[in-house]
């Protein structure tokens, strides 16, 4: 018979022979009012909307069970989090959703979070993120004075972030809005040229995005100029051939 157990890393934090996270405790969201973007909500002018979070909305037996065993995210993902598309965006899960401690910022909601993704369990590990940002459904029903609260909230997946809305008390959609930054693509002349330009953008999401070792990208690179030195190959023999067809003596 197989038994289990979990090593204690600290007061909320345990890990499990096989190095599965389980993060006890979690604050998820809150109570109260959260500074929302007009356009994020949907309603129109420019500049910070105050939403009012009730507690009989958060804590309603609905909006809590919406959230039991939904996935755990690194990161908001660009779509809703779907069994079709779960393999991609799935690192773990939340369980036992229940009434947390009570905050200067108001009530909380707190649960257990199971992770089982390697790389977002180093990302925790080493404090890179810790904060949470829940994913969800909801309608804003407006108050007067410029205000809205917050109806019918039903959980799509919990994330773990950088920055969320919430504050540092949330931690491990809220996630602040990042600034939208325009970049100019290089120009490139042929086939090539665009290759090169594509490789150099998927060699600095490997170094950032998954900090890779700098033995990792050295190989990656390598790899990288033997498959376009095969290409080129290719290409010449190609050209080449055409040739030697172009010269053969044509026959009536």
């Amino acid at each position: 018979m197989r038994g289990y157990f979990a090593n204690r890393l600290s007061d909320h934090i345990e890990q499990t022979p096989e190095g599965f996270l389980i993060c006890h405790d979690v604050p998820l969201n809150r109570t109260g009012y959260q500074s929302y973007n007009a356009s994020e909500i949907g309603v129109e002018g420019e500049g910070e909307v105050q939403v009012w979070r009730d507690p009989k909305e958060v804590f309603g037996a609905n909006t809590l069970r919406s959230f039991e065993s939904k996935p755990v995210t690194d990161g908001h993902p660009p779509e809703w989090v779907t069994p079709e598309n779960f393999g991609a965006y799935g690192k773990g899960h939340v369980r036992d959703l229940r009434r947390g401690p009570v905050t200067p910022e108001g009530e909380t909601v707190i649960g257990d979070l199971i992770i089982t993704d390697a790389i977002l369990i180093q990302k925790i590990l080493d404090e890179h993120l810790r904060e949470i940002s829940c994913g969800y459904d909801c309608e804003y029903e407006p108050m007067g004075d410029g205000k809205y609260a917050q109806k019918q909230i039903r959980g799509n997946h919990i994330a773990v972030v950088k920055d969320g809305r919430a504050g540092d008390r949330v931690r491990i959609q809220d996630e602040k809005p990042k600034e939208v930054r325009t970049v100019k693509m290089p120009e490139a002349k042929d086939k090539a040229g665009w290759r090169r330009i594509l490789l150099g953008f998927g060699l600095t999401h490997m170094i950032k995005t998954l900090d890779a070792e700098p033995e990792a990208v050295a190989a990656a690179a390598e790899a990288a100029k033997e498959s376009e030195e095969r290409h080129e190959n290719t290409a010449k023999s190609e050209d080449d051939r055409r040739r030697e067809e172009d010269d053969a003596p044509r026959f009536p």
